[in-house]
């Protein structure tokens, strides 16, 4: 009697998940299931994937492949087990700014450096994608000094959009920049598309 009733309840589990899975939206279910992360990267006109996995705190690469049309089975060879995937965009493709901005501004950064776009940079937000990083504040002047990072959407929309020809979808647009003005120190990652 146990054995039957432990089988159906295993059925009905099995059953429900199947259910909740096929409803949920293609990026939750990815993030959900298992799967692979995989790095984009720009290598002259080409596109290389690299298969991250974890190595302690860190990621390392664990196969690497290209990404192009010329495949016929290039994206399932490469991406068929993805989780996520995310495009870095090259340092030559963001270029970057010091603001110093009221100490108030801070609670609505992003809006706040949105609405000054035009004013430090040449662009209307509406062409840009963008992120920053808060690097100091000054108590006695009240003020916080922000490092903006900018991509053109021009760009990033072409790269988008030859990834797509290619059948890979993208979750996320990110840059490896190196924190400090004198280009010391170490690398973190900006998000441009969040």
């Amino acid at each position: 009697m146990f054995s039957s009733l432990s089988t159906e309840v295993r059925g009905f589990g099995n059953w429900w998940v199947s259910e909740i899975t096929g409803m949920m939206p293609e990026f939750l279910k990815r993030m959900v299931l298992s799967g692979k992360i995989y790095r984009i990267e720009i290598d002259a006109e080409d596109f290389v994937a690299r298969r991250m996995e974890k190595a302690g705190s860190s990621s390392v690469v664990v196969a690497v492949g290209r990404v192009d049309g010329r495949q016929e089975d290039n994206q399932e060879t490469h991406l068929r087990d993805a989780r996520k995937v995310e495009l870095i965009l090259p340092s030559d493709y963001i270029l970057n700014k010091t603001l110093t901005l009221p100490k108030a501004a801070e609670e609505n950064l992003r809006e706040v450096i949105s609405f000054q776009m035009k004013r430090e940079t040449p662009f209307e937000p509406s062409q840009v994608y963008f992120d920053y990083l808060v690097t100091g504040r000054d108590k006695k002047s009240k003020t916080v000094q922000v490092t903006l990072y900018v991509a053109m959407k021009q760009q990033v929309d072409s790269l988008l959009e030859r990834l797509r020809d290619y059948n890979v979808r993208i979750d996320q647009v990110t840059a490896e920049v190196k924190k400090g003005l004198d280009g010391n120190g170490t690398y973190f990652r900006i998000n441009i598309l969040i």
